[in-house]
């Protein structure tokens, strides 16, 4: 089961519609669309209107393991978001636009910040990514306009272009084990 918290109190999952584009099959489970690869799943969209969003570790008895390339971008009332531990991977501009976004938790097993994933969540104002996280993508943080410091991993390596373009508040950031900023 999962709980999504917010202005419509808790909904839970159940399996429901399958939708098969191509080779890939989309499913649809309360509020959360994914997909399935070697049984394990990918959100790939949430169509829900929570402000507060808790991610499940498993959905339909399949580990979540990623944040597809745009599945939660664009969601207007979405400030808090909780990105459950099984995630390895959040895909390209997976929170693009979440304008209200405030607050985002980044499991352990995250090794990368991918291209655009949190560009334009202007009120996004610290972040602290896990010590996994090797790589910052190309525009990442492009246009947080309130985000004043970043917590970088003792392992992250290489920051992308324009990782923290349009950052005009940012006054915190160690860049001491960076090897490559683009």
């Amino acid at each position: 089961a999962m709980l999504t918290l917010g202005s419509l109190g808790a909904v839970s999952l159940t399996a429901g519609a399958q939708e098969s584009i191509g080779t890939v099959t989309k499913i649809t489970s309360g509020d959360f669309v994914y997909t399935v690869e070697d049984n394990v799943a990918t959100i790939v969209d949430y169509t829900g209107s929570a402000n507060v969003l808790v991610i499940p570790q498993t959905i339909d008895g399949r580990k979540i393991v990623r944040i597809g390339d745009y599945a939660l971008s664009k969601k207007a009332k979405l400030n808090s978001v909780v990105v459950p531990e099984s995630v390895e991977s959040i895909g390209s501009s997976a929170f693009y636009g979440c304008s209200k976004l405030t607050t985002v938790n980044i499991p352990a097993k995250l090794e990368e910040i991918d291209d655009y994933t949190f560009s334009g969540c202007t009120q996004l104002t610290d972040i602290k990514l896990s010590e996994s996280v090797t790589y910052v993508g190309e525009s990442a943080f492009e246009g947080c306009s309130n985000l004043n410091s970043v917590t970088l991993s003792e392992n992250t390596e290489t920051i992308g272009d324009c990782a923290f373009y349009e950052c005009d508040s940012l006054y915190s950031i160690n860049l001491e084990n960076v090897s490559q900023i683009g």
